[in-house]
């Protein structure tokens, strides 16, 4: 999507990102999965977490006007420190 973009200069210089060009995407919809699981190892330290915690994956697919995905993220959190709101509404017209 950003072919000028260079990861390396990223991490070098934060404040590259302001020199990437404009992407303009009509987002649509995103989804989440949200669900625990097991962490071990180094991503237990990185987390702060002994082994055998369960930390939080979120998995979204975000999704433009004709229904192609255009960004896929993996995150993780502690499950701890980590508020889900969800907030529900219905059409009038429905």
């Amino acid at each position: 999507m950003c072919p000028h973009a260079d990861i390396r200069s990223l991490e070098q210089d934060p404040k590259t990102v302001t020199k990437l060009p404009t992407v303009r995407l009509r987002l649509h919809r995103a989804e989440e999965i949200v669900e625990p699981y097991t962490v071990d190892g180094e991503e237990a330290q990185q987390l702060g977490m002994q082994e055998g915690g369960l930390p939080l994956r979120i998995r979204r697919t975000v999704y433009d006007l004709e229904g192609r995905p255009i960004e896929y993220v993996i995150i993780t959190y502690r499950a701890d420190s980590y508020t889900f709101r969800i907030e529900l509404s219905r059409d009038q017209e429905t």
